[in-house]
């Protein structure tokens, strides 16, 4: 699990197993579209990397997948619904 900080709060989180499959990539409200996210998932894939992954799988919800997919992922499946949100 990696976690981004700045200025005293968290401003992301994301888990990555050895395998290179990247769970859900969160960045708060308040750090999106200040470089986090694309931060935080460089380094997920570095960190999958460096334990032997040669691909990266990566979850995604629906408000994620145009950033995921403009970061090189391609689409495979359904997004994860939000909690709370309708499917």
């Amino acid at each position: 699990m990696l976690v981004a900080e700045g200025g005293g709060a968290i401003m992301g989180v994301g888990p990555v197993t050895e395998a290179g499959r990247i769970g859900l990539n969160y960045v708060t409200p308040e750090a999106r579209f200040r470089g986090v996210g694309k931060a935080m998932l460089r380094a997920l894939e570095a960190h999958a990397r460096t334990a032997g992954a040669v691909r990266c799988t990566l979850e995604s919800t629906e408000t994620a997948r145009r950033f995921d997919l403009a970061s090189g992922y391609r689409k495979d499946g359904a997004p994860i619904p939000m909690l709370g949100a309708r499917a």
